[in-house]
């Protein structure tokens, strides 16, 4: 589980039936969702991409050393 596809909601509704890792305060207070998991419920959504930079999503986002460690590899 990560929250490396994390968004920030900024209009719209968007469902996440499958999310297990999102801290609720998260979810409410700061739009974030996830889009591996989300589900449109508008028509219409605006989301801000990159909030897994985020500082209350730190701990949620998978670190990148194993695939650069691959990608020098080839």
């Amino acid at each position: 589980a990560c929250a490396n596809c994390a968004v920030i909601l900024k209009s719209g509704e968007i469902a996440m039936p499958g999310d297990h890792i999102l801290p609720d305060d998260v979810v409410a207070e700061d739009g974030v969702r996830l889009t591996c998991v989300g589900v449109p419920l508008t028509e219409r959504v605006q989301l801000v991409y990159n909030a897994k930079h985020e500082p209350e999503l730190d701990e949620l986002r998978l670190p990148p050393g194993p695939f650069l460690a691959r990608a020098r590899g080839r």
